[in-house]
């Protein structure tokens, strides 16, 4: 006869209903609130930080859009995917996180706002409903919240997976004129007379500027964050009260301004351009602050265990699903670091490890910092950890074998038909 005693196991996470993954492209976290930012800058962001649990140590894997969104919805470091360049496409044989959910029953769409986050480039497959939002056709962000909300209120009751990928803060940095202000009220440059060159400063500017234009393109990029930070407030609005409702936000990439002489991304590995965002919010998420490491490629793992859905295969990065319940993180996990890729030239590569992060120039050379004492990563401290240095540099060199031909390998024809976009974005001038 059954006694019907209580179960000693844990006790089952709960599976959410719908899963809102939102990316905010080209977000260096320092600039948010909640990761010590300015206040009053990004309120919701911070009020979703707040109410969930916030990776205040995560990085992107990648320093570029295509292969890190790429990495966002597969789970896989960009020497396993191997979409590295402009001229190459997730083919059919690398599974997408959609397509998962779309397997599982749930209704999935994406609403996105950036060429290499597109289907021009693979990414609109598992969507069962798609929009791309060109930013040269004069398309408004107004239009992608009318179209989010239209699809929300008409798929409320259903078990959905929605994808929205914004395109603020990427430059330009064309953002909210009040907030640029209220940043610096006598900034000299405040009447807009070099908008036109410092809104484009990550494509336009080389070296080093006056340090009162360098500050008016920090107010100029934080204006474009306080802009995707309303959009983001446009978004969740509709979905405050949903019990069953899973949000992810994070972004692709960080943005250098002006740091060391460097502007933009894609091209190091500072911690300008990898320290990214990432908060959870909704079932099976205990609110708090995570110091572990986290990491793009931990996203599509993390939401297939949340939801129940199959593994995808092939994957390099590890489920959060525990670390989101309240466990504790491994401090020790390596993440993996690249720049971007280029037909004949080696990326900038590296790993963070605990404290440390190793660095491995295009050259050869390899620099080692320590992230407690030296956040500022100014300091060579390879002398003092010799062989730690060693340890992690041979890790480094052996993700670089494993990246040997990507740039020229696989390019696929007819995605040079985009210019004004590319031109628009900044990667074309």
């Amino acid at each position: 006869m059954a006694l019907g005693l209580p179960s000693c196991g844990p006790e089952p996470l709960p599976v959410p209903e719908r899963v809102l993954l939102l990316v905010m492209d080209t977000t260096h976290a320092a600039h948010l609130g909640c990761y010590g930012g300015p206040q009053d800058l990004s309120p919701n962001v911070d009020r979703l930080a707040a109410r969930g649990r916030r990776f205040a140590s995560a990085r992107s894997n990648h320093t570029w859009t295509l292969p890190s969104t790429v990495s966002l919805l597969t789970g896989q470091l960009q020497e396993t995917h191997g979409v590295v360049t402009n001229q190459h496409v997730a083919g059919d044989d690398l599974g997408l996180l959609p397509e998962s959910f779309q397997a599982a029953g749930y209704r999935t769409a994406g609403f996105v706002e950036m060429i290499y986050a597109s289907g021009r480039h693979g990414l609109q497959r598992g969507f069962d409903d798609y929009t791309y939002y060109p930013l040269v056709e004069g398309h408004h962000v107004a239009s992608l919240v009318h179209d989010v909300r239209a699809w929300i209120d008409a798929h409320r009751d259903e078990r959905w997976f929605l994808y929205v990928h914004l395109r603020r803060p990427h430059s330009p940095y064309e953002g909210n004129a009040l907030i640029e202000r209220a940043l610096g009220p006598d900034c000299i440059y405040a009447d807009g007379q070099l908008d036109e060159l410092l809104a484009h400063a990550d494509a336009r500017i080389r070296g080093d500027i006056p340090e009162d234009q360098k500050a008016h393109v920090t107010h100029l990029y934080r204006g474009n964050v306080a802009n995707a930070d309303r959009t983001v407030g446009q978004l969740l609005e509709p979905l405050l009260d949903d019990p069953d409702l899973l949000v992810a936000l994070t972004s692709d990439h960080g943005e250098a301004l002006g740091q060391r002489g460097t502007w933009g991304h894609g091209k190091g590995l500072e911690a300008e351009c990898i320290d990214i965002p990432l908060i959870f919010t909704g079932p099976g998420v205990a609110p708090g602050v995570d110091t572990g490491p986290a990491c793009t490629v931990d996203m599509a793992p993390t939401l297939t265990e949340l939801c129940g859905l199959e593994p995808l295969p092939a994957g390099d990065g590890l489920s959060l699903a525990a670390r989101l319940a309240g466990d504790a993180p491994d401090d020790e996990r390596p993440l993996f670091l690249s720049s971007r890729y280029n037909v004949g030239k080696t990326p900038v590569q590296g790993v963070v490890a605990g404290r440390f992060k190793l660095v491995l120039e295009a050259d050869g050379s390899s620099v080692l910092y320590d992230l407690e004492a030296d956040p500022g990563e100014l300091r060579d401290v390879t002398d003092d950890h010799q062989a730690l240095a060693a340890k992690l540099r041979e890790r480094v060199e052996a993700r670089r074998r494993a990246g040997q031909g990507l740039a020229e390998r696989d390019q696929a024809t007819g995605l040079g038909d985009h210019e004004d976009e590319l031109r628009a974005l900044g990667y074309v001038r």
